[in-house]
């Protein structure tokens, strides 16, 4: 399954490297090597099948269909007993029997983000520009411009949530591992690692109990100030979860910003590299159980810090008016790369869920709160 809408284009390049290739140039020629276009775009529909077998005799049976333009239905089958998730183009429905739920119902918003996911016909990279993907280039080895060669394969861990390329020195790269797109097939991680000499070897410098990492932000203007955007446990409480920072390059972690409750970790953090000390965090309740998922309570919400992470408050109806009412599920925050001072939030909530902006332009507030 693909959880991640960020595809990134890792040490690939022609065989005679030119620094004027673009991450275009290699999509392009990584399509050519798949097929072309024009063939891929020939495929009308695809039927996959399949066992699944766990411990102690567990078996099951799964299947996926998929038909142009982006519609899918998979299955899940056990004992007589068939689970399915399916997406007809404009509605995204399920069928869970194991909960006792024999009728279909609309799915929620974090598990149809990740069917949509799935239901990409052609990949992630095939017109990834329409589709709101991004391809980064993050380095290059002298292969034929289609390969690609595993970086993080001897590590104890293959379940990636984010990456993170040190402004300062490209050398400097931060892997925070476990999926951030949580459903019930979910993979975990073991923690954050580091690598100083561009993926060759890494090194786990904590927060093995994190299990998920949404994100990290390298501070711009200092190499050993790193922060973590850690979710925590998927199934259960946990501590190791919130924003960590880091001031010494990783050898000690600190929770700067903490959830209300056991069930509360760190969704999505964002800065602007203009204004470094001005973070936001978006801090997400949520758990997912045999038969449902949580997305959302006391604990999610939107925080703030002008420090770099030292003291944090709330951005609520008090500070920032239009928002909508609590509670909140899952929150995305960015900052304006051109304008640090205009921030979009997208909030998940029961009335008034959607794309927020605010920011010195556009403000209900004087201009002391619109900061």
């Amino acid at each position: 399954m693909r959880d991640a809408l960020t595809v990134l284009i890792a040490i690939c390049c022609l065989g005679v490297f030119s620094y004027s290739q673009t991450a275009d140039d290699l999509v392009a020629k990584n399509i050519q090597a798949t097929g072309g276009i024009t063939r891929i775009k020939a495929i009308k529909n695809i039927r996959m099948t399949g066992k699944f077998e766990g411990g102690g005799g567990f078996k099951a049976s799964v299947g996926q269909q998929n038909e142009r333009p982006n519609l899918i239905r998979e299955t899940f089958s056990l004992q007589g007993m068939t689970a399915v998730q399916a997406y007809d183009g404009t509605t995204g429905w399920q069928i869970q029997p194991f909960g006792g739920k024999k009728d279909p119902e609309l799915m929620g918003e974090d598990d149809l983000r990740d069917l949509l996911l799935d239901a990409d016909f052609d990949e992630p990279l095939v017109d990834y520009k329409d589709k709101g993907n991004t391809v980064e280039y993050l380095g290059h080895d002298l292969v034929d411009g289609t390969t690609y060669r595993p970086v993080f394969d001897r590590e104890d861990t293959q379940s990636i949530g984010a990456v993170a390329i040190d402004p300062s020195n490209s050398k400097n790269v931060w892997v925070g591992t476990g999926e951030g797109w949580v459903r019930n097939s979910v993979s975990v991680g073991d923690g954050v690692y580091k690598s100083i000499d561009g993926s060759e070897n890494w090194t786990n410098v904590g927060l093995k109990d994190s299990e998920h990492v949404a994100k990290i932000l390298v501070n711009p203007g200092d190499s050993n100030d790193v922060l973590v955007c850690a979710m925590g446990h998927l199934w259960d409480d946990n501590d190791e979860r919130g924003v960590y920072q880091t001031t010494d390059g990783g050898k000690t972690w600190k929770k700067v910003l903490a959830g209300t409750n056991g069930s509360s970790g760190c969704a999505m953090l964002a800065r602007s590299k203009h204004e470094p000390k001005t973070i936001y965090a978006a801090m997400w309740d949520f758990r997912r159980q045999g038969w449902t998922f949580r997305s959302g309570g006391p604990g999610s919400g939107l925080f703030k810090s002008t420090d770099s992470g030292a003291h944090w408050i709330a951005v609520n109806e008090s500070n920032a008016k239009g928002l909508p009412a609590k509670p909140w599920g899952r929150v995305a925050v960015q900052v304006a790369p051109s304008k640090p001072q205009v921030v979009y939030v997208n909030v998940e909530a029961e009335k008034g869920r959607g794309l927020y902006r605010f920011g010195r332009q556009r403000c209900d507030m004087d201009q002391a709160r619109c900061q």
